[in-house]
Order: structure tokens, then C-alpha cells, then sequence
């Protein structure tokens, strides 16, 4: 008997070890495709939604669960076209992403601009709260972020956005590789 719980033993180890090896091969490559881990959230809420639809009365207004299933399936079309030609999608996202960077570039250059206006107004105004000190500062303030986001604009020279996404952020990109990495 003691033959036998030996070699369960080592079956059970060699078991062991080779667990470890496929696990640690798992973390060691890349996270799982992200589009397919989307496609099957679709395919999730779409099988749910069926699933809600054969539990509701006859009489019940499905409208909006009309609604929700053409948007879901048009997502997944959208996705299965991605997967087969990811590099056209990621064009398509860096395009998108540009034309917004852009867009918000304008604005803030909009708002600044307007802030500079209001500072002259106030200069030029004889109820003007502020003292001149306080006006010049802003003012220069206003005139170098004025300029930073006109060279960002015209892309005289490289920038980041002034404001970036939090899910874009160097910092918060490095927090979660290690916390990953600790997993």
C-alpha cells in the first residue's frame, strides 16, 4: 500500500508541476483578444435578452427591446468586421481619436481666447474688481497656454493634451501593468 500512495504521491506532484507551467505560460503572454471578449459579452446580452423576451407576456411592448437588439447585433457585425481587418478599424479609431484631439484643441483655444477678452474688457471697464497686478498675471498665464495650445494645434511641435482621458494616462497605464504583474 505504501507503493501505491508513493506513486499517487508523484503522479500528483508531477501533476502540480505541470499546472504551475501552464499557468505561469498563461500570464506570461498577452491578455486575452480583447474583440473577442467583447463579441462574447454580445453574444452574453443577446442570449439573456432572448432568454426575457420567451419569459414576457404576449401582450408586452417590445419596442425597446427591439431597439436594444438591433443596436447589439449591428455592434457585433461591427466587431466581426473588425476582427477580420483590425488594421482598417484601428485606422478608422486613430482617425476618430485625432479628429476629437483636434476638436477639443479648438475648444480649449476657444475658451482661452475668451478668457484673454474678458481680461481686456475688465482693463478696459472702470468697475474692474481686480488691481493690474493680478490682471498682468493672469493675463500671462493665459497668453503662454495660449500659445502652447496653438503650437500643439498647428503640430509645430510634439504635445500631450492638457487634459488626457484618465484610461489614457502614462501614470494610471503603469499602475495597472503592476498590479497585473502582482496578479
Amino acid at each position: 500500500m505504501s507503493k501505491i500512495m508513493a506513486l499517487f504521491a508523484a503522479l500528483l506532484f508531477v501533476g502540480t508541476l505541470a499546472g504551475a507551467v501552464v499557468a505561469e505560460e498563461e500570464t506570461e503572454g498577452e491578455r486575452p483578444d480583447r474583440l473577442a471578449r467583447l463579441q462574447e459579452h454580445i453574444e452574453k446580452r443577446l442570449a439573456r435578452l432572448a432568454d426575457f423576451r420567451e419569459h414576457m407576456p404576449d401582450d408586452a411592448d417590445t419596442s425597446r427591446l427591439d431597439a436594444l437588439e438591433a443596436r447589439l447585433e449591428a455592434r457585433q457585425a461591427r466587431l466581426a468586421e473588425c476582427a477580420a481587418d483590425r488594421e482598417a478599424c484601428k485606422a478608422e479609431r486613430d482617425a476618430k481619436r485625432e479628429e476629437h484631439r483636434e476638436a477639443t484643441l479648438e475648444r480649449m483655444i476657444a475658451r482661452t481666447q475668451a478668457a484673454l477678452d474678458r481680461i481686456a474688457e475688465c482693463r478696459a471697464s472702470e468697475d474692474c474688481p481686480a488691481d493690474e497686478e493680478r490682471l498682468a498675471a493672469l493675463e500671462e498665464r493665459l497668453e503662454n497656454r495660449l500659445a502652447k495650445l496653438e503650437a500643439c494645434s498647428s503640430g509645430e511641435d510634439e504635445c500631450d493634451m492638457p487634459k488626457r482621458p484618465h484610461g489614457r494616462h502614462p501614470y494610471l497605464k503603469e499602475r495597472l501593468r503592476e498590479r497585473l504583474q502582482r496578479a
